[in-house]
């Protein structure tokens, strides 16, 4: 019978290469993200609202907090809560090139970052790791802001939960 199918249906490559899986040692890597989720307003509007979602590396732990905005202020306030949330720091943070993050190259092959940032967490110990570019199956498959954003999202796709 088996080789009846094959004949019939040959066997399909996979269009998408597998992917190592990475996990880190516990307290060593944390992973963050902004992501805009919508809400409804008492007023039956739809907004949208930033939220930092951050998954810790061994674990996938997660914590999201939302922000009135996804500036440089709004994000470091959202890691120290995030810190707190978790119990302390970790030795390194993974994230994607976002702008309040890196400025842009240092024309060394590395890259700038903005110096409140690189203050923060020069002042806390913890180490800056950025994705490569393009390749965003290293920050993990399922990311912290989809799984998060499933489990606080109403059956329409929005958070309904939040006022103003």
């Amino acid at each position: 019978m088996r080789d009846y199918v094959r004949k019939i249906h040959p066997p399909i490559s996979p269009r998408v290469h597998a992917v190592r899986r990475y996990r880190s040692e516990p307290g060593k890597q944390l992973r963050f993200d902004w992501g805009i989720f919508p809400y409804i307003d008492p007023k039956g509007y739809e907004r949208h609202i930033p939220g930092l979602a951050a998954s810790l590396g061994y674990s996938r732990r997660s914590y999201l907090e939302f922000a009135h905005s996804a500036d440089v202020y709004g994000l470091i306030t959202a890691l120290i809560n995030t810190f707190y949330h978790f119990g302390g720091t970790v030795d390194a943070v993974l994230t994607d090139h976002m702008k309040t993050v890196v400025i842009g190259a240092d024309g060394e092959g590395g890259w700038e970052y903005n110096s409140q940032i690189e203050d923060l967490f020069c002042f806390l110990g913890v180490s800056i790791k950025l994705c490569r570019v393009k390749r965003p199956e290293i920050k993990g498959r399922s990311s912290a802001r989809s799984a998060m954003s499933r489990r606080t999202s109403g059956p329409d796709g929005a958070l309904s939960i939040l006022s103003t």
